[in-house]
């Protein structure tokens, strides 16, 4: 499914080319550079207890002096994107929204537990925000976003260079609701989560950064969830993002 024109336009805006040797990444378990990172993830959809965790990074193309925060997109798509196909999103797939059928089951750490990620953290662990929404539909029925910020104080900016790939987040994907009289159906369905940009910024907005794509190789910045077998194929980073443009 491809979106509409206008939601194709929105998209190109949080989508931008990734500056020269800059970029993001998305990995299960851990940030891109840790060996215990994973492109995918198979989850037996066995049980309520535990939570899965989906790591950001990214890497800047210029020294940075002044950094206070990061704004970042997230986009879920079901099934593979660049198989030109989309169910709807499962309702194990809704989050956050009044009447979601696992509102509560998605949050979001802003702070690197060096023990996990040891990406070093952009903002040396003083970093607050959150998710600011959760949309459903934003490039067709099977889609989802999560956007998202994290912010230092002004007198605690941080000098960031460009020859280091920096912890930005960690969503946290709960259990919660997988198996029971009050499970939400759709655990089992394939999914792809891409890190769409993370917008690197400053207390001057003329001197923001965005960054997408991958900075890792053509498929360092996007994941997926395969409860079924891992896909034998994966795409470049081209094929997924002219779904969004």
């Amino acid at each position: 499914m491809r979106p509409t024109v206008e939601i194709a336009a929105l998209l190109l805006l949080v989508a931008a080319p990734a500056m020269g040797g800059a970029g993001v990444s998305l990995r299960w378990f851990s940030c891109f550079p840790d060996t215990a990172s994973r492109w995918n993830r198979s989850f037996a959809c066995d049980t309520n207890v535990g939570a899965e965790r989906v790591v950001g990074s990214f890497q800047i193309g210029q020294i940075m002096p002044e950094v206070t925060g990061n704004e970042i997109v997230v986009d879920l798509h079901t099934g593979r994107p660049w198989s030109g196909s989309s169910t709807p999103l499962p309702e194990w797939w809704r989050f956050r929204n009044a009447g979601s059928c696992r509102a509560s089951a998605l949050a979001v750490a802003l702070i690197q537990n060096p023990e996990l990620e040891p990406c070093p953290d952009w903002s040396a662990g003083q970093a607050v925000g959150g998710i600011g929404a959760y949309v459903v539909g934003i490039a067709g029925p099977g889609t989802a976003r999560i956007i998202m910020a994290s912010a230092v104080p002004q007198a605690s900016a941080a000098f960031l260079t460009p020859d280091v790939e920096y912890f930005s987040f960690t969503l946290i994907i709960r259990h919660d609701k997988t198996v029971g009289t009050e499970a939400c159906a759709g655990c089992e369905v394939p999914m792809t989560l891409i890190l769409n940009s993370v917008n690197v910024t400053t207390p001057v907005p003329a001197e923001h950064r965005r960054y997408s794509g991958p900075v890792n190789g053509t498929d360092s910045n996007y994941v997926v969830w395969s409860p079924t077998p891992v896909p034998t194929r994966r795409s470049t980073w081209g094929a997924v993002k002219s779904l969004y443009h």
